[in-house]
């Protein structure tokens, strides 16, 4: 009799356990059938100056003979010509945060005593681009100054852009904590809603970049 009831309890177990594996692997395949999941957008403005390369050049050093022959040239051709050109214009670009939950593995999620332990993959971070349209704040161009052109405004976008991107990739970056913090408390919210849809209480780990 007692060896009965020790192969009933064994089958038990076996069959719970069994249960607990096929509902991980339903859940394993839900979430990552989701893939990549948007979470959080952040855009950021700046604005850049079009004006004669004489004024940048006294922001800057000089850097060698050629460069010291460039700026007096440059120096000369301010000098000479009259009027004021100067276009001030604003970029925006568009970053946001997601997570991949296609990276996710069967270690990922586990069943234990009605308690579901998920482990997510990192928050990343991307640019999804410019604004199209480049915003005009400012323009003025008078006496015998030439049009500002368009390869003009081209160059100093490239250069707002590339410092936009400096700033939110490092390190310290306070707008990228603040977007990447964001994307946590949404991704936590969705999974402890969809744990208890499935009637589990969630443990929830979020792996760091």
């Amino acid at each position: 009799m007692k060896r009965i009831i020790g192969i009933l309890i064994c089958a038990i177990i076996i069959v719970g356990c069994s249960k607990e594996e096929n509902q991980e692997q339903r859940m394993l395949t839900r979430l990552q059938a989701v893939n990549e999941l948007e979470l959080a957008r952040t855009t950021v403005s700046k604005t850049f100056t079009v004006r004669d390369q004489y004024f940048d050049d006294e922001e800057t050093e000089s850097h060698g003979i050629r460069d010291v022959f460039a700026r007096l040239f440059n120096r000369i051709e301010h000098s000479s010509k009259a009027g004021d050109r100067v276009g001030v214009y604003g970029v925006r670009r568009t970053f946001s945060a997601y997570i991949d939950l296609s990276e996710m593995t069967p270690e990922d999620i586990v069943i234990e005593n009605n308690i579901l332990k998920i482990s997510l993959p990192p928050i990343k971070t991307r640019v999804l681009g410019n604004d199209l349209q480049t915003e005009l704040f400012h323009e003025r161009i008078s006496g015998l100054r030439d049009e500002i052109s368009e390869t003009e405004r081209i160059k100093m976008k490239e250069k707002a852009t590339a410092e936009i991107d400096r700033e939110m990739l490092a390190d310290n970056s306070r707008m990228t904590e603040d977007m990447i913090h964001q994307a946590k408390m949404r991704i936590q919210t969705w999974i402890i809603t969809l744990a208890r849809d499935w009637g589990y209480d969630p443990e929830i780990k979020i792996a760091e970049q």
